[in-house]
C-alpha cells in the first residue's frame, strides 16, 4: 500500500514518530518533503500518482494570531486540494487543536482528528489502529483448469496438457493472452475488474490480486471472478469465496451456449 504523507516541515515529530510507524506496518510511503522549492502542482501530482491513501497534519504555524488560534500551512492544504482531485477512497486529516478553518474548507467528508498538541501519544496510538486496518495482503490464486464430467477421461487429459502447452506459450509471446479478476460483494463490484499477469512455477499458473486492506478482506460474502482469454478461447471461474485461494478455471469456447451468469 503507497500513502502519501503531507505536514509542515517544522512539526518534526511528523517524521520522527509517524512515518516511521507507517512503514512497521508495510506501508511505503511517499512526501513532497524533498519537492520543497518546485511548483507544488506538478510536483506533488507526480508524487501521487497511484497513491492508495493521503494522511495529512495541518499543525499550528508560527504564533497565534488571536488567543488559542494558529494558521497552518497553505503548502498542506494544496496537497489535500490535490489529493482530493485523485478522488482517493481515503484522506485523512489531522488537526491539532486551535488551527483555524481554511478557507474553502476541503473534505467535510473525510476523515478528521482533532489533537491536542500536549498530548501526542493518544493521535500516535490512534494511527496506529488506522494503519492496521490498512495494512493490506495480497493473494496468490491458483489456475487450474476444470473440465465437465462428461467429457471422456482420456480427453480430459488432452484439453488440459492443452490449456498448459497453450498458456504457457502465449506467456511467453507477452501479449496473446488476456487475464481479468475482479471482486464483487452481494452482487456488486468492490474491486476491478482488473487485468494482470499470469506467471509459471513449474507445471503451475498463478495470479496475484492487488494489495488488499484488512478491512477489505473482513467484509463476508466476498466472491472472486476470473477471466482468461486466449484467442478465441475463454476460461472463466464464477463465485469463488475469497479464502479459496485455487480456482477451476471452466472450458468455453464461443460455439457453446454460456453458462448461466456468464457475460
Amino acid at each position: 500500500m503507497k500513502v502519501f504523507v503531507g505536514w509542515p516541515y517544522e512539526a518534526e515529530w511528523v517524521e520522527e514518530y509517524v512515518i516511521p510507524l507507517l512503514g512497521t506496518y508495510g506501508i511505503e510511503v511517499l512526501t513532497g518533503k524533498e519537492l520543497e522549492g518546485r511548483e507544488i502542482q506538478p510536483g506533488v501530482l507526480e508524487k501521487m500518482t497511484g497513491i492508495d491513501a493521503a494522511l495529512f497534519f495541518l499543525t499550528r504555524r508560527g504564533r497565534a494570531i488571536s488567543a488559542g488560534q494558529y494558521k497552518t500551512s497553505d503548502w498542506v492544504v494544496n496537497e489535500m486540494s490535490h489529493a482530493h482531485s485523485l478522488k482517493l477512497n481515503t484522506i485523512i486529516e489531522v488537526k491539532e487543536e486551535g488551527v483555524i478553518d481554511y478557507v474553502n474548507k476541503l473534505f467535510a467528508e473525510r476523515q478528521r482528528i482533532t489533537v491536542d498538541p500536549t498530548d501526542r501519544l493518544q493521535l500516535l496510538i490512534r494511527l496506529a489502529k488506522i494503519f492496521n486496518r490498512w495494512r493490506g495482503q495480497r493473494i496468490k490464486v491458483k489456475l487450474v483448469p476444470s473440465i465437465a464430467p462428461s467429457v471422456p477421461v482420456d480427453m480430459q487429459h488432452k484439453l488440459m496438457d492443452g490449456f498448459r502447452s497453450d498458456l504457457l506459450y502465449r506467456l511467453m509471446q507477452k501479449d496473446r493472452y488476456e487475464c481479468t479478476y475482479s471482486i464483487r460483494r452481494q452482487n456488486e463490484i468492490q474491486h476491478g475488474p482488473k487485468n494482470v499477469e499470469v506467471f509459471s512455477e513449474g507445471d503451475d499458473f498463478y495470479i496475484y490480486t492487488d494489495e488488499l486492506s484488512n478491512d477489505f478482506l473482513s467484509q463476508s460474502d466476498l466472491h472472486l471472478t476470473v477471466d482468461l482469454r486466449m484467442g478465441d478461447h475463454v476460461w472463466y471461474c464464477r463465485g469463488v469465496r475469497l479464502n479459496v485461494l485455487e480456482v477451476s478455471l471452466i472450458d468455453f469456447h464461443p460455439s457453446q451456449t454460456k453458462p448461466d451468469g456468464a457475460p
